[in-house]
This record gives C-alpha cells, structure tokens and sequence, in this order.
C-alpha cells in the first residue's frame, strides 16, 4: 500500500481574497514505483467510462474546467464529487453542500483571527447545490467510489487551508516572500495528511505542481517536516527529494511512514496526476465561493461597483472604486489587499 499526496492552490496571483492551498490523501493498493500509473489509469478508465449525469466529472486542472468565469458548474460537481468520494459514509454525514459544512469537511477556510476585514465575517449557511445537482453528485460519487476500490485505491481526504490578505501580509513583514508563503503553507498541509494517513510500513508520496518559478525546495521541506530532504533532482522540469532522518515518522513527530519511505516531488504541469487536479479543482473551488461573498459584501456597501476576480488590472480599479466604502467602513488596507 502507498500513500500518495497531491497539492496545489488556487489565488496565487490576485491582490484581492485568499491564497488557496488544497491537498488530497489517496491509498493505492501498489508499491510505491507502480503507485502513479495505477491511479493514473484507473481515473482516467472511470471518468471516460461513466456518462450519466451533467456535467461530467471532471478531474484535471482547474483552469481546464473553470476559465474565464465559465465553468462553474462543473467545477462545482467536480469538487464535490471529489469531496463525496473521500467521505467514509456519505449516506450518515451527508453531502457538505453550505460553507459551514464545507469548514467542517476541508479544514482552515475561513479567515484567520489576524483577518478582520468586514466581508470575511459573514460566510452565508445557505446551500451551495440545488436538490438535483446535490443528487446527480451523490450518484456519480458512488459509482467513482466503487470503481476506484475494485482497482484497491481509496480517495481518503481532501483538505484545504487559506491564507487570507491579513495573515498574508504579517508574514511578508516577518521576511517571508511569496514564493515562501506558498511553499509554507503547501508543506504544512501535506505534512498534516502524512501524519493523519500514514504507517510505518508504507512510502508515501508527496506530489506538488511546481511553486511559481522556485526550482529548490530542500530548506522549505526541512521546516515543514522536521528533517532534512536529500535532492534526487532539481532541473527545469522537475525537483524531487526523499526525507532523510530515520525514526522521526515512526511513532514520533508524525505517525506516518518512515522518513526513508517518503519521497516530494514539485513538477511543472503537476496537475496531470489526478490526485494535484483534483486538489486544484477544490482550492479553485474554495476560492470562488470567498470571491462570491467578497463581491457580494462590497456590492451591498455601494450597489455601483462591479465584482472583480481580484487579479492585479481588475483589482486596482476594483480598489479605486472602492475607496469611498472602504474608507467609510475603516478597513486597513493591509486587511484587503495582498501584497505580491
């Protein structure tokens, strides 16, 4: 058995609304070198296979399937689809399908206490999913479920953690750049499924598309893990390391494998391997859903604005607009704007 982790996030670039980490847990029935192309395989036979609901499921890149403001349909069938399949009993605790439900499921993604801003203090409970998506995704999320554990893999768990401009930005005053944030946040994350998921007796595999344009991940992976991480390769393409300190993971920090067992890799176009595209389409996801009640907050305050998606152009003339209600509310502007 291996234990195969992939992360990726979602708001990376925008000046406006949260930087999305997402991370999946997956169990696959394989040593650890035959791993990939087993999963590989098996999602791809499953989802070409299956045509019963629309939209489909679809579990590749995010910018694949929600571009442009389009999408965002099936980005939403195909994350919580995703979020379904990971659910031990999805009949007993039922689909998350509200915000407060979706905290409980992914973990971290509201604000931060360091995030006072205004528009982050009133997430809405009402349902995300109409009677009948909510269905057709219980049913594909069933027939996903069983057609992945007749070929011995089990989509575990999804979760996700926010970085919210507030906290964003007290980490950049304590020296960290972005590239760092990222990677930070990324590790901690995959860290937390290691320790949640992992034995002593099985390797894991940690798989992260590519952090912006860092090519050295060593010092990162060493803060995140507690141990230091050999460099098997670091080219254009590719950086891959495997954890070298003995007992750390076998009953100590982390009740995972041993570090000798789990191996990192960050790859540019990592979200070809279903489990980084699936923590893709669920950060894009999470992501969306605070634009939604961003924009729907500002819009309240001054019904003239126009809702931005928060990249660099839009967001400074969202800002401009803006500036009468956001000075009349106090807002700091290191509470609302993200400096990248």
């Amino acid at each position: 058995m291996t234990l195969v982790i992939g992360t990726d996030e979602a708001g990376y670039g925008p000046n406006l609304g949260p930087l999305v980490i997402g991370a999946t847990a997956w169990k696959v029935d394989a040593p650890a070198d035959e791993a990939e192309t087993i999963l590989c395989e098996a999602v791809a036979e499953l989802l070409a296979t299956k045509a019963t609901t629309k939209p489909t499921v679809i579990w590749r890149d995010s910018k694949e399937v929600f571009r442009g403001g389009t999408g965002r349909d099936t980005l939403m069938h195909s994350a919580l689809t995703a979020v379904a399949v990971a659910q031990s009993d999805p009949a007993a605790s039922g689909l998350p399908h509200t915000w407060p439900a979706l905290v409980a499921r992914l973990g971290q993604i509201g604000p931060d206490r360091i995030d006072t801003s205004l528009e982050w203090q009133s997430f809405t409970t009402e349902s995300l999913l109409t009677d009948a998506a909510q269905a057709a995704i219980a049913t594909d999320a069933a027939a996903l479920k069983e057609g992945l554990a007749t070929r011995g893999i089990r989509l575990v768990s999804l979760a996700c953690r926010c970085v919210y401009p507030g906290l964003f930005n007290s980490l950049l005053e304590r020296g960290m750049n972005k590239s760092d944030i990222l990677s930070r946040e990324t590790l901690q994350l995959a860290a937390t499924l290691a320790e949640s998921w992992g034995t002593a007796t099985e390797p894991t595999l940690i798989w992260c598309d590519r952090h912006g344009g860092r090519k050295r991940y060593s010092s990162v992976i060493a803060a995140a893990f507690g141990t230091q991480a050999a460099v098997r390769e670091e080219t254009a393409q590719r950086s891959a390391y495997q954890l070298t300190a003995t007992g750390l993971f076998d009953g100590g920090l982390f009740g995972g494998p041993a570090a000798s067992e789990t191996h990192l890799e960050f790859c540019v176009k990592g979200e070809r391997r279903p489990p980084v595209a699936v923590a893709s389409l669920t950060a894009k996801l999470i992501r969306e859903l605070a634009m939604e009640r961003f924009n729907a907050f500002w819009c309240d305050q001054d019904a003239g604005l126009t809702p931005t998606a928060g990249y660099p152009v839009d967001a400074a003339r969202w800002y401009a607009a803006a500036a009468a209600s956001i000075q009349r509310l106090g807002i700091e502007h290191s509470q609302l704007w993200r400096q990248v």
